[in-house]
Formats: C-alpha cells, sequence, structure tokens
C-alpha cells in the first residue's frame, strides 16, 4: 500500500511582509532629504527601531510605503510606511507629513480605515521636539486621555478634544509652574491649583488662563488673601491675612486695597479703618478705642 502523503501547506496563508530594516531606511532617508533630519532623531530618541516596528504590527496586514494624499492641515505629499489593508493604512505604521504651517510631523501609531487612533505624535517646533502619546481622532487630532511633552520640559497629563486641552488635566511649564484643574479650548479654565516656583499658591476659578472669579491666593511669606480676581489681580471684595493673625477686609481692584477697609485682629475685634487711594495708597488711619 503506497503511504498516505498529506499536503501540510494546504490551509497555511502565505506570509505577508514584516517591516524590513530596508524599509524603515529608505522612509528615514525621505525625511533626511526634505531637510527633516531633526525629526528622524526624535523618533529614534523616542524607541523607533525595527524591532519596535515588528512588536506592534497585526500578523495578517501587508506592509507598504503610500503617498499621503492630505487632510485638512495637513499637506500632500507626505509618506505612510506600514500596514496596509486594500491599499488604506490600516494596522501599525509610520506617517511623515507637514502641516499648513510647514512643520514636520510624524504618527508612530495604529490604524484604522486610513485614520490614525492611538499612539504617538511628534512633531519639530523651533528646532525642538515635542510628543503627544494618547488617542487620536478621524481629523488626526488629540483626542481623550494622553500626555504630552517637550524638549525644553514642559509637560501636560490629561484629557483633550480636537487637538487642545480640555477636561481634567495637570500642566507643568517652562519656568517650573505646575497648575493641576479644568482646561477649556487649551486654557486653564474653571476650577484649578497653580503653584508657582517663587512659592505663591492658588486655588480658585480660572478664565483664558487667568486667575478670575473667588479664590485664595498663598505669599511665599505665609499671608493669604481670599476673595475675587480679575485678569489674574486681585479684584473686587477681598480678605488679606496676615501670617500675625490680622486681617483686612475691603474693595480691591488691580492687585491693590482700594476705599475703606476694616482690619481686626485674629479673633475678630475691629482694630482700624484704613483708607486707600485708587492707586493702592494708604492716605488714612482710624484707630478704634
Amino acid at each position: 500500500m503506497e503511504p498516505l502523503i498529506v499536503d501540510q501547506s494546504e490551509g497555511i496563508k502565505p506570509q505577508l511582509p514584516s517591516f524590513t530594516q530596508s524599509g524603515l531606511d529608505d522612509f528615514l532617508k525621505i525625511i533626511k532629504e526634505r531637510g527633516h533630519e531633526k525629526l528622524v532623531d526624535a523618533a529614534i530618541l523616542h524607541g523607533l527601531s525595527l524591532s519596535s516596528l515588528n512588536s506592534h504590527k497585526a500578523d495578517n496586514k501587508e506592509v507598504r510605503q503610500l503617498p499621503f494624499e492630505g487632510f485638512e492641515k495637513l499637506q500632500q505629499g507626505g509618506i505612510y510606511y506600514g500596514q496596509c489593508v486594500d491599499g488604506m493604512r490600516d494596522g501599525y505604521g509610520l506617517l511623515y507629513c507637514t502641516n499648513r504651517s510647514g512643520i514636520p510631523l510624524m504618527y508612530l501609531c495604529q490604524w484604522e480605515k486610513g485614520k490614525p487612533t492611538k499612539g504617538c505624535g511628534l512633531g519639530i517646533l523651533k528646532d525642538k521636539w515635542n510628543k503627544y502619546e494618547g488617542h487620536f481622532d478621524e481629523r488626526y487630532l488629540r483626542t481623550g486621555n494622553g500626555s504630552w511633552e517637550d524638549e525644553i520640559g514642559a509637560w501636560y497629563q490629561g484629557e483633550f478634544k480636537a487637538g487642545m486641552r480640555n477636561g481634567n488635566g495637570k500642566y507643568r511649564n517652562l519656568e517650573g509652574g505646575v497648575y493641576e484643574g479644568q482646561w477649556k479650548a487649551d486654557k486653564m479654565s474653571g476650577n484649578g491649583k497653580f503653584e508657582w516656583p517663587n512659592g505663591n499658591i492658588y486655588e480658585g476659578q480660572w478664565k483664558n488662563s487667568n486667575l478670575d472669579g473667588i479664590g485664595k491666593l498663598k505669599y511665599p511669606n505665609g499671608s493669604i488673601y481670599e476673595g475675587g480676581f480679575k485678569d489674574s489681580c486681585e479684584h473686587g471684595q477681598g480678605k488679606l491675612t496676615s501670617t500675625n493673625g490680622q486681617f483686612l477686609v475691603g474693595e480691591w481692584e488691580n492687585r491693590g486695597p482700594i476705599g475703606v477697609h476694616n482690619c481686626f485682629t485674629k479673633n475678630g475685634t475691629l482694630l482700624y479703618y484704613y483708607t486707600y487711594n485708587i492707586d493702592g495708597t494708604l492716605v488714612k488711619i482710624v484707630e478704634i478705642l
């Protein structure tokens, strides 16, 4: 009897192309030739390599290099190197392009039906890199929870909407100040807390990244102002408490007291009436006997 021969190749799907070093090198070479070597350096700094690409890829999708057609503020003429389905970006891949202002960008992320969904976005602004990690919407914009940082040391962790900080988040600026609270359209708006490097601490309401509304500001010397703010200045009805417990109550304008203020002991006993000019200078003191 003839031995039974089984075709073991039956049912085995051909292996689709993976990311290759030559393919990655060609992609990065195009970026360098267009004068954006800094973007390549930033991508490698943040972990771009052949092994990282193949660790993210799906097994059932081919890898190709495709031209980028452009979208809204992203110019056409960019290059995609990554996984595709039916000639469309789908799976894991890299997109290099520039926006309408000429800023070079790279998306290192998952794609679905031609749109980015989740991963990393890099950009070069004034010869410094910035990096975003998180989700993208169908317009290639940051959305949902994510993190952003730049080469100089500023960072943000929190919520995004339509590419802007929106919702709750924590931010550190270049000077070392830290804000934690609410955001709207990329501005500190709502309730939040800011700590300055000089020791000032503010907790309260914000509008368009200004102290605006009701809040409390603690100064480095230990004194505390509680009351109204406008355009980041003490403004409206307020109370200033000194380190010895005495407190001053009255109207404020552009950081200074105006009109008549009542001065109390820490136990609430009225001590003086202070009268201030509109420029904040003290013009009269009346002692309460």
